[in-house]
């Protein structure tokens, strides 16, 4: 990545340091906020471009009904012309779905 500090290991961007909690003025609260805003800000995708459809929408429509996430995507449009948008989706989708256990979801395909 040339210059970027960023190493991306894994569709995730690692810092090349980390925040000590002891030596930081942010609450641990503070810091779990910062770090799910720099997964965003360095998540490459945050919709399916060629459906314009949003990945928190197909996160909402998963955790509502608990159906598989590509199931789930293609109903909405998403995830089946061009398919760049799946590994973004994916990793965010799960991410944020960390601790819950969803049939179907360990099947992208």
């Amino acid at each position: 990545m040339g210059n970027c500090p960023l190493q991306k290991n894994s569709s995730q961007y690692h810092l090349p340091f980390s925040i000590e909690k002891n030596s930081s003025p942010f609450h641990e609260n503070n810091l779990q906020f910062l770090q799910k805003l720099l997964r965003l800000i360095l998540r490459t995708m945050i919709k399916c471009h060629c459906a314009e459809v949003f990945f928190e929408n197909i996160l909402s429509v998963v955790k509502e009904t608990n159906r598989p996430i590509l199931e789930v995507a293609r109903e909405m449009g998403a995830a089946d012309t061009c398919t760049a948008c799946v590994p973004d989706m994916v990793a965010f989708i799960q991410r944020e779905m960390e601790g819950l256990s969803l049939a179907g979801n360990s099947n992208y395909r």
